[in-house]
């Protein structure tokens, strides 16, 4: 009988769990669910089949590229913030970009 008496307050605690949040709190929700396509990635509105070849390493978030036309074109990664040269650990981030990318196609 003694977990009968702690219902009512154990009922209510879970109970005050579920209410709304409070005026001016910003509400968690969760990300949108991920939607994967059947259709290549050449042939989607905007995207074109051009590759790159990657020719430079600016730092750990910019990139030159070569394009067919032979003009090099600087790509700064979008969403990607890393360190700037001289800036600690802006070299580890250089390296990473390098090894990764330098002269594949992109």
């Amino acid at each position: 009988m003694h977990g009968a008496k702690n219902f009512p307050f154990i009922f209510l605690t879970l109970l005050a769990g579920c209410t709304e949040q409070p005026p001016g709190r910003p509400r968690v929700t969760a990300p949108d669910p991920i939607v994967e396509t059947q259709t290549p990635v050449a042939d989607q509105p905007g995207i074109g089949p051009d590759l790159y070849k990657v020719i430079k390493t600016v730092d750990g978030d910019t990139i030159d590229v070569l394009a067919a036309d032979k003009k090099t074109i600087r790509l700064r990664f979008n969403g990607i913030d890393t360190p700037e040269r001289g800036q600690p650990f802006s070299n580890n981030a250089t390296k990473f970009v390098s090894d990764t990318v330098r002269g594949k196609m992109v």
